[in-house]
């Protein structure tokens, strides 16, 4: 009985880490939803002082009708300031969605993605530097 407990337990967990939605940030995504150079550190070109970063959700089940992107800064100390909150309309069904936004260089930031019942589905940091 408890080995049949064990199990039930490890497919409860194995199913809620798999089905989990994620987020990425990417430089382009195409219509297919490809993240090209997916990553959570970009450098932008010398005489550059922004970076158009692409913010990709996705998971293994619908996404819900709407999608809300708070982007905070991170300064040194760790402490958060919200800068930006965008809203997204999508389709009840879609798997995955996407947001472009410019950011300033030189700055970490961290966005937390929420759902259509203001729940959190995801976050991430990433940081993004200028080229020397």
């Amino acid at each position: 009985m408890k080995k049949i407990i064990i199990a039930v337990m490890i497919m409860v967990f194995a199913t809620s880490v798999f089905s989990q939605t994620t987020i990425s940030f990417c430089t382009y995504i195409d219509a297919d939803g490809y993240c090209a150079f997916n990553n959570n550190k970009f450098i932008t070109t010398p005489d550059s002082t922004t970076g158009k970063i692409f913010m990709k959700v996705g998971g293994t089940s619908g996404l819900g009708t709407k999608l809300v992107y708070k982007i905070f800064t991170v300064d040194k100390k760790g402490i958060e300031k919200l800068t930006m909150s965008l809203d997204q309309s999508i389709k009840q069904d879609w798997f995955f969605a996407w947001m472009p936004y410019i950011f300033p260089t030189n700055i970490k930031y961290k966005v937390q993605v929420f759902n259509d019942a203001d729940k959190m589905i995801c976050s991430k940091s990433f940081e993004l530097i200028a080229g020397k």
